[in-house]
């Protein structure tokens, strides 16, 4: 059984993949518990070690713990800072946690010849401006401080490839819809207002997304670490008949609650109308598809938030932007 060191396991698609895999490798999942984590997601079946992934020395003192033992395979590093609105107000622990954090795990890897996948975004690449996806050849276009830095990451990743002979391999995944999913998030957050009977608010102007469950995207991501050539990066996305206007998707969950409100209010600087990528090279290169369908996947996932209230005014996120409990 291989070993596999997976970082945010206590966030999003972190704790999902740990969650789908834990029984198929043997995790040492790291997580800082700080924005974007719980505790709740995590996964029993792994091996929980909570830390920064800034701290060189931290991560250096982990290997070496089990160095001693089977030692580690591979690198999955899910860790990041990923709320746009938050980059714009303040932009500093993006660039350390989601480059310095990288280039930590990076050295690691690198000493001990290990192959290391970086899970990036389709948000690299900007806004489409037309009706022709973006392929892993498109030049990147961050267009906010979140994009930027995880842009970064990949540029310094490739550098330590050239430079150093680093083995990784990287993905950007369209949006992703599934459980465990920060409060702050445009499904969750949605239900939640709706379950509450406070107006969910909108930017006014309509975007458009591409939506993959997070067990797809896992999977994808699996796939690319597993037979994805090295220095390659891999969009993956649901197909392009798969795309949605945020509207949509927001009045799709108020039919499933049964109640709510939606308020429009102005867009935030730098919104990005649309993300569409192709997901072609993975399917022809990996052999990956996507397997769930939107519709089922967004009624599971409406069902599980609907019946998991608790978990998600316990989430963290929950309580820092409703210090009072309360909408």
């Amino acid at each position: 059984m291989k070993t596999l060191l997976v970082t945010g396991c206590s966030g999003f698609i972190g704790s999902n993949f740990c969650h789908l895999y834990g029984r198929k490798f043997r995790i040492i999942g790291v997580d800082a518990l700080t924005h974007g984590s719980h505790p709740k997601n995590l996964s029993d079946s792994i091996s929980f070690h909570q830390i920064d992934l800034r701290s060189e020395e931290a991560l250096h003192q982990l290997f070496q713990l089990f160095k001693d033992q089977s030692g580690i395979d591979g690198i999955i590093n899910f860790a990041a800072e990923s709320h746009v609105d938050h980059s714009l107000a303040d932009d500093s622990p993006f660039w350390s946690t989601n480059v310095l954090g990288p280039r930590n795990l990076a050295k690691i890897a690198l000493r001990s010849k290990i192959r290391m996948l970086q899970v990036s975004t389709d948000e690299v690449y900007g806004s489409s401006n037309g009706s022709v996806p973006f392929t892993e050849e498109d030049r990147l276009n961050p267009r906010n401080p979140y994009a930027a830095s995880k842009a970064s990451a990949e540029l310094l990743l490739n550098s330590y490839r050239e430079a150093y002979g680093l083995d990784v391999v990287m993905t950007r995944g369209s949006n992703t819809l599934g459980p465990r999913q920060s409060p702050e998030k445009l499904v969750p957050k949605a239900i939640l207002h709706f379950i509450k009977g406070s107006p969910f608010p909108l930017f006014r102007t309509p975007a458009r997304r591409m939506w993959l469950s997070v067990q797809d995207h896992c999977r994808g991501v699996l796939a690319a670490f597993e037979k994805g050539k090295s220095g390659q990066v891999y969009n993956l996305s649901p197909k392009e008949s798969e795309e949605f206007e945020t509207s949509d998707v927001v009045e799709r969950l108020r039919s499933l609650v049964g109640k709510g409100e939606i308020k429009l209010v102005d867009d935030r600087p730098g919104y990005d109308l649309r993300y569409l990528i192709s997901s072609r090279k993975a399917r022809e290169d990996l052999g990956w598809a996507p397997e769930e369908n939107f519709n089922e996947t967004l009624k599971n996932t409406a069902r599980w938030y609907l019946n998991n209230t608790d978990w998600i005014e316990s989430h963290p996120d929950f309580r820092h932007q409703y210090p009072g409990g309360v909408l």
